[in-house]
């Protein structure tokens, strides 16, 4: 597979791997995953709406059955973290078959930080106000030794 930077010649790429992996799903992830990493995600030359419609394309065009979609997300992951910031809001990159499931992990753990978070705040407050440990863990919720350590900090 040569490396190109020309969108079109990736996206012929990924129809004429589309026909050749039309029984192959092991090979199709291969293939999916060199053209998304390698093509994509770690191209400085695309412009980032390029990138991302390109991206969209390919995870559509070369379909994989969840497991593998599943591992996918997972090895890509690591890419869009580190190389491919930019494309973390973008809206059709969201709504990818490969990275959906990714975002929506994503978006649950900064919802349950965010509950966390607010919770050990309130404790905090709850004991400034004077209420005793084990109340404050019974009213917000937390264990006891958590508010321990947040009474601790209030100090």
């Amino acid at each position: 597979m040569k490396k190109s930077t020309n969108p079109f010649a990736i996206a012929v790429l990924a129809g004429i791997y589309l026909h050749q992996t039309e029984k192959n799903y092991h090979k199709r992830y291969e293939v999916k995953k060199k053209l998304l990493k390698d093509f994509i995600l770690t191209n400085p030359n695309l412009k980032s709406n390029v990138a991302e419609a390109l991206f969209y394309f390919i995870d559509y065009l070369l379909y994989l059955p969840d497991e593998l979609t599943k591992q996918l997300t997972k090895d890509l992951s690591i890419n869009i973290e580190k190389e491919a910031k930019h494309m973390l809001y973008s809206e059709k990159i969201k709504e990818a078959p490969t990275l959906a499931e990714y975002f929506k992990t994503v978006r649950e753990e900064g919802f349950e930080k965010g509950k966390m978070e607010e919770k050990r705040n309130l404790a905090a407050e709850l004991l400034r106000e004077g209420f005793s440990v084990e109340k404050v863990a019974k009213m917000v919720k937390l264990s006891l030794d958590e508010v321990k350590e947040i009474e601790k900090i209030c100090e």
